[in-house]
């Protein structure tokens, strides 16, 4: 299997119609957040042209972001190894599930290439989410009522999602195809070779090092869950 390929047909499930198809409703944000307004054309000129839609569709791209507790049972991005979870291969979690691949295979040391409960390279929402950021990092400069400041800040979080989600998929394998922007159905090609090892993590340690210096240490508690320059270094430590 060449992990090149796959990342073609992972970039293209993400389809611009997640997010910019036209003929669909504008969101309201703030207060009516839950109400649609009236039906109308969405693309990247109408988002990025209006500072609370820039910022709306990065809190989106965080929820692409690694959820370690399964919820279906499924298949796809949930269901993990058969309801267990990955820290349970470590030392901080230890599987009590008797029904889950992390005691049926794992622990009795009877897992074997092929089966059930890895990682998936196209079902944990890793490549969506790295090209929503990429899409959000090549737009956000348009928006014409944000500081630059602030540009500067949710940029730098925008690439701490993508080393998030590299380290994600590199803790199961290994070297990766270095992305390095978003691609449209336009694009020529989509072939991007494997990383190798060191390539991979210099790419993510490179990407949170250009993001920390434009992140706070710490946030208001209004702001839980943003990537701060703590988590950036916790990261790159990782």
């Amino acid at each position: 299997m060449k992990l090149n390929k796959i990342l073609i047909g992972a970039f293209f499930a993400f389809a611009l119609s997640s997010i910019f198809t036209s003929c669909v409703d504008d969101w309201k944000f703030g207060d009516s957040f839950l109400e649609k307004a009236p039906g109308g054309d969405v693309t990247k000129d109408t988002i990025f042209n209006n500072a609370e839609y820039t910022r709306e569709f990065l809190w989106r791209t965080y929820a692409y972001m690694y959820y370690g507790i399964p919820y279906y049972w499924d298949g796809g991005v949930a269901v993990k190894m058969n309801t267990g979870v990955f820290e349970t291969l470590s030392d901080c979690w230890h599987s009590h599930n008797s029904w889950d691949d992390v005691n049926r295979l794992y622990y009795p040391a009877a897992y074997v290439p092929g089966d059930r409960g890895k990682f998936g390279y196209t079902n944990e929402r890793v490549w969506e989410g790295v090209r929503s950021a990429y899409i959000f990092l090549e737009n956000v400069d348009k928006t014409p009522d944000m500081e630059e400041s602030e540009k500067n800040r949710l940029k730098a979080e925008a690439k701490c999602i993508i080393a998030s989600r590299y380290f994600d998929m590199f803790r199961h394998y290994g070297g990766l195809p270095i992305v390095k922007n978003s691609y449209s159905g336009t694009d020529a090609t989509y072939e991007e070779p494997r990383g190798t090892v060191e390539e991979t993590v210099d790419f993510m340690v490179g990407l949170l090092d250009e993001a920390a210096p434009n992140l706070p240490w710490t946030v208001e508690e209004a702001w839980d869950g943003r990537f701060t320059k703590a988590a950036a270094e916790a990261l790159k430590c990782k």
